[in-house]
């Protein structure tokens, strides 16, 4: 069929469906074509003529798979193959200068090569070609098209020349690139230009970088590098948003090192009690600038129930007291730009919903907001642990912990420390952990091998090992005759005491009251809810406890302690032996102690007394001996409670900066056994 020359204009789907068409001549004097002409004819091989100016898709769905042009031809009009799914293969002539919006979207071409007259590339121009692998631009073009690539899913190649200088929005998105070099000329990625390209890991960039859009690498899953000299630039709160393997400090609004959620408890039975720390510390730089702290969002997944005392916080202000809102959001405005969040909750049925639950922080830095995740949950148990008492007054020790390894064995080596901390003799002994939690807890061990006898005050250290895990190597002193713990109880979540042994308790029908004996006599280590806005109570029942004095309970973290006298009363409270708790007066309120951190008590014999502040004019400087808790605690999310054993003996509480802390002497004592607060 030959179309006659005044034929100006073919309307949408004027030869569709005609399955005997097999030739048809478009003559110079058309100039507009309009959607469909040629849907579902047999016509495969078309003529385009110069004087065409305007298309709108005339070649959909047609089977159009040979394409010539006038030898003039000199712009790709609007839409020209747009649609046309049979073509594989096309040459771009060389007098061509524009290739218009959509020319070639949704065809099946392999690979373009765009010559050098080529000035111009409208929008769109080969998006969702779904076979395109490999273009090449020539050195005319300026500017790369918005959605140029778009949905491109097997796009791989793409040669920019340094003669484009600028870039659109949306290049690249949903394309199925992986690797990318932009011309150094290229400033500025915009808005979107590679959002959801999921095979993306690396995109070399100009060194003269000045900055990159809203969500242009949004949801690049595997980016990991943007290559680039340039270290100070501009980007935005959703720029590499959902994109977990990029971990540029460049691109940080954080310190990752101080910024997450930590959580710790024994998580995979129902109602489980876990506790958690929300952290942020905004980057070092930025902290410099304009930076204004706004709100933390905290989601809280179903199947976890937050104890909603348990809330405390640092850096800004937040008063669980007087707050009214709904635990989700709490506001940071004049807070510092550093700071945690800490609460506890109950997980009802698996560690699944701990992974959802998610913290942002929101702030305002140079005029502009960001809203930013803090990271994943991280769980701070350690692949193996060991919990193991600091002093033990039998020539036997028991041991216990934890294994991410529960099919192997536990190898657990106790060495006795020479005076210049060798080892003067080891014993190691074989403990099967739980197969199914991985807890593992020792019989009685020997500290020493057969044929040796331990020492009073012989040092000891012992580690554990599984597979090629090692624990934290914990020390401890053999003393016979040392004050020994019976039972110790801890009572927790206190409002208010109304005597020594009568206190108001919050969370309603909670249990409060904790058997912590173990920490003492087999070296465990329980995880205890508290509200660290609230007070603790501690009781012993002691053996051997016939010189004890006074009691002190002191806190450290990093350098700087605290001290707390504990309430003494000769009256035996729980057995026959004395009840030592803290005092009516006295709060131990955690977070004022740096809590959780580690716990040390210390005890005075009955002739080496701690007095209070009016007898020490009288007093002898002596020393006191400290026992440190199993190993300290690291700074983490739980309130956990770890102690350490109580002795009579004489000798040194060791600060941190190694000077003794000095205690006196005086033929009396307080008619209630009290120690001033002011001591």
């Amino acid at each position: 069929m030959v179309i006659p020359k005044s034929v100006k204009t073919i309307k949408g789907r004027a030869f569709g469906s005609t399955t005997s068409l097999k030739s048809f001549t478009l003559q110079e004097g058309i100039q507009t074509m309009e959607s469909s002409i040629f849907e579902y004819s047999a016509l495969t091989s078309i003529y385009i003529p110069k004087t065409l100016s305007t298309t709108d898709g005339p070649f959909m769905n047609s089977n159009i798979t040979d394409v010539t042009f006038n030898e003039s031809l000199a712009t790709f009009t609007d839409k020209l193959f747009y649609g046309a799914h049979k073509l594989t293969d096309i040459t771009i002539p060389d007098t061509i200068v524009k290739l218009g919006n959509s020319c070639l979207r949704e065809t099946n071409v392999e690979a373009v090569i765009i010559p050098d007259n080529v000035k111009t590339i409208g929008n769109s121009a080969f998006e969702q070609c779904d076979n395109l692998c490999a273009v090449q631009f020539g050195a005319g073009v300026r500017k790369l098209p918005q959605w140029c690539f778009y949905g491109c899913d097997i796009l791989q190649n793409v040669i920019i020349p340094e003669t484009v200088n600028e870039m659109d929005a949306n290049v690249f998105e949903a394309s199925g690139i992986s690797y990318q070099k932009l011309p150094q000329s290229i400033k500025s990625i915009p808005y979107q230009s590679f959002k959801d390209c999921k095979n993306l890991t690396e995109v070399v960039c100009s060194d003269a970088l000045e900055s990159i859009g809203d969500y242009a690498f949004e949801r690049c899953s595997n980016l990991t590098t943007l290559t680039t000299a340039a270290e100070d630039v501009s980007f935005n709160n959703t720029t590499f948003k959902d994109c977990p393997k990029f971990k540029d400090p460049r691109f940080y609004v954080f310190n990752p090192a101080n910024t997450g959620i930590e959580s710790t408890g024994n998580i995979g039975s129902d109602n489980t009690l876990v506790h958690f720390t929300v952290k942020y510390d905004i980057r070092d730089d930025w902290k410099k600038d304009d930076t204004q702290m706004r709100k933390m969002y905290l989601n809280i997944p179903n199947g976890i129930d937050i104890v909603t005392n348990s809330f405390s916080a640092d850096g800004f202000n937040f008063d669980n007291g007087s707050y009214t809102g709904d635990y989700k959001s709490f506001d940071m405005t004049d807070g510092k730009t550093r700071g945690e969040l800490r609460f506890s909750a109950y997980i009802k049925n698996s560690s699944d919903a701990v992974k959802n639950l998610s913290a942002d922080i929101e702030f305002k830095h140079n005029g502009t907001v960001f809203c930013k995740p803090v990271g994943d949950v991280q769980f701070t148990t350690a692949k193996l642990s060991l919990f193991a008492p600091s002093t033990i007054t039998d020539s036997n020790i028991i041991v216990s912990g934890y294994t991410a390894t529960a099919d192997n064995d536990v190898t657990v080596t106790i060495n006795r420390l020479k005076s210049d901390g060798t080892k003067d003799c080891t014993v190691s002994y074989k403990v099967t952990p739980n197969k199914y939690t991985g807890k593992y807890t020792s019989d009685k061990l020997n500290i020493v091998p057969d044929g040796k006898t331990a020492i009073n005050e012989d040092e000891f250290e012992v580690y554990a090992e599984s597979g090629s895990a090692k624990s934290d190597v914990v020390k401890f002193t053999y003393i016979p005759g040392a004050v020994k713990i019976v039972k110790a109880y801890e009572t927790v979540n206190i409002t208010k005491f109304n005597a020594p042994y009568e206190t108001s308790q919050s969370h309603g029908g909670q249990v409060n009251d904790y058997d912590i004996t173990d920490v003492f006599n087999k070296g465990t280590s329980p995880v205890v809810s508290i509200n660290p806005k609230e007070m603790l109570r501690f009781r012993f029942k002691l053996e051997n406890d016939e010189n004890i004095g006074d009691i002190v309970l002191m806190s450290h973290k990093g350098d700087e302690w605290k001290f707390m006298p504990l309430y003494y009363d000769a009256k035996p409270a729980c057995g026959s032996a004395k009840d030592i708790s803290t005092s009516r007066t006295t709060s131990l309120t955690p977070h004022r102690i740096m809590y959780p951190a580690l716990l040390t008590c210390s005890s005075s014999t009955a002739s080496v007394r701690i007095p209070t502040a009016h007898a020490c004019t009288e007093a002898k400087a002596t020393r006191i001996r400290s026992l440190s808790a199993p190993r300290p605690l690291k700074k983490r999310s739980s309130i956990t409670t770890r102690t350490a054993i109580l002795t009579a003996t004489s000798a040194t509480i060791t600060r941190p900066d190694a000077k003794p802390l000095k205690t006196y002497s005086r033929t009396s004592s307080p008619a209630n056994g009290r120690i001033s607060p002011r001591t």
